[in-house]
């Protein structure tokens, strides 16, 4: 249930405590569940599907890369940029020119991870 209600609403600023209470479940216990079952924090998690949101929308659309921060709800566009890299590898603007066919994408993403 708690995997269900970050999914639907990325855009609320979620609070361990406050999904906690959603669920009728301590902060702990709500942790503790799930690692157990994710496999990682509820905040990592939530991270992880703003991370992917976001990549989906530069991929998909011609949404600059903090619109797409925005709508993926991300609030604070250094907390979008470096939770991106860290799941993809690479910087929310090289992923965009990769998927949107950019020429030198790719000598820019060689340079970007040396």
């Amino acid at each position: 249930m708690a995997v269900a209600l970050l999914q639907a609403n990325l855009n609320h600023p979620w609070r361990v405590d406050e999904l906690a209470r959603e669920i009728a479940l301590s902060s702990s216990q709500l942790t503790r569940l799930f690692r157990s079952h994710v496999g990682v924090a509820p905040g990592t998690f939530l991270r992880q599907l703003r991370a992917d949101r976001q990549a989906e929308l530069l991929a998909t659309t011609d949404l600059s890369v903090s619109e797409a921060a925005a709508r993926a709800g991300w609030g604070a566009s250094t907390l979008a940029s470096r939770s991106f890299k860290q799941r993809y590898g690479v910087s929310p603007s090289i992923y965009a020119r990769f998927h949107r066919g950019e020429k030198n994408t790719l000598l820019t993403l060689s340079d970007q991870t040396s």
